[in-house]
């Protein structure tokens, strides 16, 4: 009796999931999706986001203790996860995970960071024949985007929480922005102004002066353009601190020119009446929309000078 007084109590509450429409609540995956989550955050809707980060917390605290409890070599061999097959339009084919950012460094092209969806950064210096785990002093895993210095390259910025991947729960959330000045040795989180919950879609560095930085900060979700963050944001003292110059929803790319650091360009979508191409011609502090010659709501995804 307490168990179905419990759940009739559950049921008169508005669900998160009841947002998702139901051709696609109605597949095989998203009810494997549902069922594996929904166990993990009940009673919850949702698992906070605060939650990962005090557990992340203090799986690293034990981590440091086994580690430094360790004294032998221990050899390890690869058993899994492999890639899967899928039959899904557009991915075809064996694939192994989304990657979200890719930034190569301006001077020596071996060198290439990448940042995945769900797991972590990884950095390569001989053009992608091995790679280096740099994640471990993250406190999330889900990234959405890298960009280098092009001044001062060992200067990476990365931004956590992806652009878009579908509907609410298959789309990471982030916890903001990190800076690295060595290459991504280290790492520290940069989110004065931006907040602490996150789905960075770009970031983009002046090529004439290191201080100013602009970001564009997604949803996160399908045509939906509810976060609060949601826009262009602009620092000028290297990441310190930021202000947003520009309410957008579904910012999805951001480019300065490459020899002209006043001129900036963002592209939007999500079908909002915002979408479309937008210039800057002082460094990223003012914005004009210039959608002439494009499709109505336009959806610009990704753009390249």
């Amino acid at each position: 009796m307490l168990f179905l007084f419990s759940a009739q109590s559950f049921a008169q509450y508005a669900s998160v999931w009841d947002q998702v429409p139901s051709k696609i609540k109605d597949r095989k995956s998203f009810k494997r999706l549902e069922w594996f989550y929904r166990q993990r955050a009940f009673p919850l809707d949702t698992i906070p986001l605060t939650k990962y980060f005090s557990e992340k917390e203090k799986q690293i605290a034990i981590d440091k203790l086994s580690l430094s409890k360790t004294k032998a070599q221990v050899s390890w061999g690869a058993i899994g996860p492999k890639s899967i097959t899928s039959g899904w339009p557009f991915i075809w084919g064996n694939f192994s995970g989304r990657i979200r950012g890719l930034a190569v460094h301006p001077v020596d092209p071996n060198i290439v960071y990448i940042g995945a969806a769900a797991g972590g950064i990884w950095k390569t210096t001989n053009g992608g024949s091995a790679w280096q785990d740099l994640s471990n002093q993250f406190e999330l895993l889900t990234f959405g985007a890298i960009a280098i210095d092009p001044q001062n390259p060992e200067t990476v910025f990365a931004g956590t929480g992806e652009l878009l991947a579908g509907w609410d729960m298959n789309t990471y959330s982030g916890d903001g922005i990190y800076k690295s000045t060595n290459g991504g040795s280290s790492w520290t989180k940069i989110n004065q102004g931006i907040g602490s919950s996150t789905h960075v879609a770009a970031i983009a560095v002046s090529p004439g002066n290191s201080n100013i930085i602009l970001a564009a900060l997604a949803s996160g979700n399908w045509f939906k353009g509810d976060m609060a963050n949601e826009g262009i944001w602009r620092s000028t003292d290297g990441g310190a601190a930021w202000t947003k110059v520009k309410t957008v929803q579904d910012p999805n790319d951001i480019v300065f020119h490459p020899t002209d650091p006043n001129r900036v360009y963002f592209s939007s979508g999500g079908g909002f009446t915002t979408a479309g191409f937008y210039s800057s011609t002082n460094a990223g502090l003012n914005w004009v929309q210039s959608n002439t010659g494009l499709p109505s709501t336009p959806l610009i995804v990704r753009m390249q000078i």
